[in-house]
């Protein structure tokens, strides 16, 4: 049975962050977020990648891999209804960001600074939310900013990481964005996507 799996990237990123990861992955059919975080609203994308995922895989069900903010979305998606199977994220923030919660003070009108606001809508809805469907996260531990106080990836700390309950979690020695390609990553998103594939 060929495997349909929405690729989501994270912030300030693009489709192209999983070329490495698809070209190592068993052959499936591929659809793809493409989203301006400055933009759109975490709810504007889930709108939009419902009509995506519809068009791509029709009726069928599908999973979903993800990075950093593409987590949340996944898990919106996960949430709302969509036939989705399983849920592959990594170095995502469940728990948003303290910083994110300063910033937009400032940057108000900036959609992706609210969204990982740990006391905005989106972060709280997440964390509330019964996700009914497996949930593999893989949490990045390396390479800290010293901007944040606690473990992190430098981008995100660990305690955001694994602030939601319920996810299957995989601690890596990589940093944010290293975990895109990382055998051992890939390695935990092929057996958890495709281990009982026909």
């Amino acid at each position: 049975m060929t495997r349909n799996i929405l690729y989501i990237h994270g912030a300030y990123a693009s489709p192209t962050t999983f070329r490495h990861m698809i070209d190592h992955l068993p052959d499936h059919r591929a659809a793809f977020a493409d989203y301006d975080c400055l933009t759109n609203s975490v709810e504007d994308v889930v709108r939009t990648l419902k009509a995506t995922a519809a068009e791509s895989f029709g009726s069928e069900s599908y999973s979903i891999v993800a990075h950093s903010l593409g987590g949340v979305v996944a898990l919106r998606l996960a949430a709302d209804g969509e036939p989705v199977e399983r849920v592959f994220t990594m170095s995502t923030p469940f728990g948003g960001s303290h910083m994110a919660s300063l910033l937009t003070l400032v940057f108000f009108t900036t959609p992706v600074f609210a969204d990982i606001n740990p006391h905005g809508v989106t972060i709280r809805g997440v964390l509330a939310s019964r996700i009914g469907v497996p949930v593999r996260s893989v949490v990045s531990t390396s390479g800290g900013s010293p901007l944040m106080h606690e473990a992190n990836d430098g981008v995100v700390t660990v305690a955001s990481q694994t602030r939601l309950e319920g996810p299957e979690y995989h601690a890596v020695d990589y940093n944010h964005f290293e975990v895109l390609l990382a055998d051992p990553v890939i390695d935990l998103a092929q057996e958890f996507l495709f281990e009982d594939a026909v």
